[in-house]
């Protein structure tokens, strides 16, 4: 499953910028014992996809609890977005900037 989600999100990642794309899956079974007696069990299956995008000198991040290609795009996206956003903020409160946000690099 792995292999096939990281040799298709090749073409996903924004150019111009440094980004990074993790995939996590975490599986946890537990078993209560007490005196002899099995008193619980359980198990637990959680998973997600996150990017971390730098551009323009500063990072943006976005996570999903999803794991496929629509999630990996997604999460590609927004996180090069607030990228963009966060670099917008950064102009605007040191006084430079002009007052606009295109969503360009």
């Amino acid at each position: 499953m792995l292999d096939e989600f990281i040799y298709g999100a090749g073409n996903m990642f924004p150019s111009g910028c440094d980004a990074e794309l993790r995939v996590q899956r975490s599986r946890n079974r537990s078993v209560n014992i007490v005196q002899g007696n099995l008193v619980g069990n359980g198990r637990s299956d959680s998973s997600g996809t996150c990017a971390r995008v730098r551009r323009g000198g500063v990072c943006g991040f976005s996570s999903i609890a999803d794991i496929s290609h629509d999630a990996a795009r997604a999460v590609l996206e927004a996180a090069s977005e607030n990228a963009v956003f966060l670099k917008y903020l950064a102009l605007m409160s040191s006084g430079g900037g002009g007052g606009y946000y295109g969503g360009g690099a």
